[in-house]
């Protein structure tokens, strides 16, 4: 989205004077703070802006947020991938049974922009969840989690349409980057 020359200068002036003060936000511009590492970050419906150890006051685009399907049949794993998904600024929808996410997708398929789905799971593998769903939009990324891999597991995961394989237990930057590549990979 195009800015207007003079946005991010003022946008600047609200940066500083809000860091340097504990009081709430007055003019609106904070939804969230958070440190990443050393740039705060302020997030509003405009955009996303952080202020750099140097004064200067980088902007990014701030696009649609994907939503991200996550199934895993142990439902506090669900969770933890929900919050981590929403954390990075994803809008994740978890389900601990493959059968109702396969509902869940049929009503609303262009809601998800990608899915992340365990392989070990007790009523639907994760590959056989994969096939189902390929069948009804067969580009969409599958992002196959496990703590059990191997080579044939590698194998059958690329015969299934798998666009990536994360080891369990996920960390953060290598779900990050997977996301990412497969986001943009998956853009017309």
């Amino acid at each position: 989205m195009a800015r207007e020359p003079n946005i991010e200068s003022a946008v600047a002036e609200r940066l500083r004077a809000f860091l340097a003060d504990t009081a709430p936000d007055p003019l609106g511009l904070r939804a969230v703070v958070e440190k990443f590492g050393s740039l705060p970050l302020i997030l509003d419906m405009g955009g996303c802006y952080a202020l750099r150890t140097d004064g200067e006051v980088v902007s990014f685009a701030w696009d649609e947020p994907h939503g991200l399907m996550v199934v895993d049949d142990e439902r506090e794993l669900v969770v933890l991938t929900e919050e981590l998904l929403a954390s990075l600024s994803y809008e994740p929808v978890g389900f601990s049974d493959a059968r109702a996410a396969i509902e869940a997708f049929r009503c609303d398929p262009t809601r998800f922009d990608a899915i992340l789905t365990d392989e070990r799971m007790q009523l639907l593998r994760g590959l056989d969840f994969a096939r189902l769903i390929h069948e009804l939009e067969p580009k969409l990324p599958i992002i196959l989690m496990t703590g059990h891999r191997d080579a044939e597991l590698d194998a059958r995961a690329k015969a299934a349409g798998i666009a990536e394989i994360l080891d369990k237990p996920l960390r953060v930057q290598t779900l990050r980057e997977a996301l990412a590549r497969q986001l943009r990979a998956a853009k017309p």
